[in-house]
């Protein structure tokens, strides 16, 4: 696309491409793994931009690229879509967000595709001291949704940098 934008011949669109590729696309898989896959991945991505098809592509564990593997057994699946369905997308992340179970559907030329996703684990630790402070420092770090209830004000305000969803003052008898 860069050649036939140099050369004059390239299509408007090829410069929104490109930025995309290079801002979103290759910074998000350099953080994964995957060294035997990625060209193919923006091989499949620029196609898919460029006929407007859905694409549905599995890498590793039941993949029909077997020549492609992942590491450790693993599998990776991805649908590209060049035009996505904003409010499926919109409808499926407040789902998340109100804790329900979300999923996004897609027709491709392969067949019907659904994902299914559950919200981000949640903990409620509550108590006081020590023991209180370390499960939520450790329930944050796993990026767990973090709701802090403690009878001690002092321990609820040495933990708002977990930044918890809610923290609750509680009562003792």
């Amino acid at each position: 696309m860069k050649e036939q934008l140099d050369k004059g011949v390239g299509k408007k669109s090829f410069r929104d491409y490109i930025i995309v590729i290079d801002k979103y696309l290759l910074p998000f898989f350099v953080d994964i793994f995957v060294a035997s896959i990625d060209r193919d991945i923006v091989l499949q991505g620029l196609t898919a931009i460029e006929t407007g098809q859905i694409k549905h592509i599995r890498y590793g564990a039941g993949s029909p690229y077997i020549d492609l593997k992942l590491l450790f057994g693993g599998a990776l699946e991805l649908v590209i879509d060049s035009a996505p369905n904003l409010e499926m997308l919109r409808t499926a992340l407040g789902g998340l967000y109100a804790r329900k179970m979300a999923g996004l559907s897609f027709a491709t030329q392969s067949g019907f595709v659904r994902f299914q996703y559950a919200p981000k684990p949640a903990l409620i630790p509550a108590g006081r001291g020590a023991i209180l402070r370390t499960t939520a420092s450790l329930a944050a770090h796993m990026d767990f949704e973090l709701h802090i209830t403690s009878p001690d004000s002092d321990d609820i305000d040495s933990l708002g940098y977990l930044a918890p969803k809610s923290c609750q003052p509680m009562t003792t008898p």
